[in-house]
């Protein structure tokens, strides 16, 4: 089902596009992600705060939109295969419940974000609190509906009860909500309403009604179905091939339609299947073609429910996304000994000469540069008549970059980009990663959020993760995660553009290795665009 993103959507994204990552024109049905292939970050993925790098430029498609804590450490939702989506929903409705960061609203904000009038009161809070099992860390405001009814908005995810009550002490009817619940239901169906405009608007409400019921048990598992056939159309199906004989194996929707549409009708209206054992008689034909055709009520509910799932399933990897970001800035960022973003003691007098004498600094292109005494000088030389090359075709950003020429082993990595510092660390013994790590700089300098978590980059983000997930290279068994990574994405997306353009020096890489990489592999249908 192909999917549109209307105009009322384009404006509500573009207005906020430096804090709030956008859906996309992309639909998600294309993107065909696997939330069970999502792991949980641990304790150790935190990583340990930067304070050089601002983490604002991180986002996701739930960041603002939802008033997440911008640095939020909550496991992502587990999602199972076997998952309707009324549980996928309200596995993250608790996980935006948990995330939720209103700290930096006053008491009169909260309440209006809550939807009611602020109404201060001294003593019901604490009431609340021993009654309803709501923590002392979680605040309560007080509030009153249009109609004066009182209203006690909860922070957090501790209130134990909400609902409607009746105090016999005051004698009035009042209510207790839990913040997070009242403002993530209707701007989760405003949003998905607005991002599918092909939907009809009484599907859209009828959906997100059955959502927010009580209707997640086994016996309302109907409501979710997104197989093409109803229930009842699936059974007279099933019988019919069955009496007949046929192979009950599975066909897809347009074998189906091709066959229900081949199939003669019996004076009754029936349609009669033929099949080596005889002839069998099925019920409401027309009904199954309803369905197969996508004009049937249930083909319509059906629709809906698959378009929620890719939508929800896109805002889980978005925010998975989000956490990679966020473990690569950590991990390049900390107090590790390998400390290649800070300046080398005891560099000998001819390599801090040639450093100061080499292209990279009299260009100004680098606020400084370093060339420790492991570097071959004849061979800087060289790579820095090459750059002159290079660098005319570079783009360049507000923040201009530290460049160290250092051996860089201890990362595992023939370069390393450390964010908190805008430093470009390349082994000089193999300057080939030099074009990586400086894409890595554009993608945390340019603009006021990274590139690579951009609307306009995530088509190929999400054909370079399906790359990945589906690789069997054994390289990839440990380091999967690492090379889904946004970041990771867009530098090696950059190299192959340089390589494509021609600009082939040995501070990037060439075909050999671009061709053999599952990331960059998915990139060739870019080739000869721009």
């Amino acid at each position: 089902m192909s999917t549109q993103i209307s105009e009322a959507a384009v404006s509500r994204r573009e207005a906020n596009r430096d804090h709030q990552g956008k859906f996309g024109n992309d639909p998600a049905a294309e993107t065909d992600l696997i939330l069970g292939d999502l792991e949980e970050p641990t304790e150790s993925d935190a990583g340990q705060e930067s304070e050089g790098f601002e983490y604002a430029r991180i986002s996701s498609l739930m960041g603002d939109a939802y008033h997440l804590d911008p640095e939020r450490k909550v496991a992502l939702p587990r999602i199972n295969e076997d998952d309707t989506i009324a549980q996928v929903h309200h596995k993250l409705n608790r996980y935006l419940a948990k995330t939720q960061d209103v700290s930096d609203l006053d008491d009169e904000q909260l309440a209006e974000m809550a939807g009611f009038h602020h109404a201060p009161d001294e003593e019901m809070p604490e009431r609340l609190r021993n009654e309803f099992g709501i923590s002392e860390s979680d605040r309560v405001v007080v509030a009153e509906t249009g109609d004066g009814w009182p209203v006690y908005v909860s922070t957090g995810n501790t209130a134990k009860k909400t609902g409607s009550y009746y105090s016999r002490l005051t004698r009035e009817r009042f209510q207790v909500v839990n913040v997070a619940e009242v403002t993530t239901a209707p701007k989760m169906q405003q949003e998905f309403a607005d991002d599918h405009p092909d939907l009809a608007s009484k599907e859209v409400k009828d959906l997100f009604r059955r959502l927010n019921g009580d209707y997640r048990g086994k016996g309302h598992r109907y409501m979710w179905n997104e197989d093409a056939l109803s229930r009842r159309n699936y059974f007279a199906l099933s019988v019919a091939r069955t009496q007949a004989g046929l192979s009950d194996t599975p066909m897809s929707d347009q074998e189906l339609r091709e066959w229900v549409a081949s199939l003669p009708q019996a004076e009754d209206g029936r349609a009669v299947v033929a099949g080596p054992r005889g002839e069998a008689l099925m019920e409401a034909p027309r009904g199954i073609e309803g369905d197969l055709a996508g004009t049937s009520p249930h083909a319509s509910s059906a629709a809906t429910n698959t378009a929620y799932r890719r939508w929800i399933t896109e805002k889980l990897a978005d925010e998975y996304d989000y956490t990679l970001q966020r473990k690569y800035v950590n991990d390049n960022s900390g107090e590790g000994g390998a400390r290649v973003f800070e300046q080398k003691k005891n560099v000998p007098q001819s390599h801090l000469d040639a450093a100061e004498a080499s292209t990279f600094a009299t260009t100004g292109d680098f606020r400084h540069v370093e060339v420790d005494a492991d570097t071959d000088l004849d061979k800087l030389a060289h790579v820095g008549a090459e750059y002159e090359q290079l660098r005319k075709h570079l783009p360049k950003t507000g923040s201009t970059p530290t460049l160290r020429f250092r051996k860089t082993g201890r990362h595992q990595a023939l370069g390393v980009y450390h964010p908190h510092v805008d430093n470009i660390a390349v082994d000089p013994r193999s300057p080939s990663a030099m074009i990586h790590e400086y894409a890595h700089h554009i993608d945390h300098t340019a603009g006021d959020r990274n590139l690579s978590s951009e609307e306009d980059f995530r088509a190929i983000l999400r054909a370079a993760q399906r790359e990945v997930s589906a690789s069997d290279d054994p390289a990839l068994n440990k380091k999967r995660d690492y090379y889904r990574t946004p970041t990771e994405i867009h530098a090696r997306t950059f190299q192959c553009y340089f390589h494509w353009k021609g600009v082939d020096t040995s501070l990037n890489d060439g075909d050999e290795r671009l061709s053999t990489e599952a990331v960059s592999r998915c990139t060739q249908d870019c080739k000869n665009v721009g």
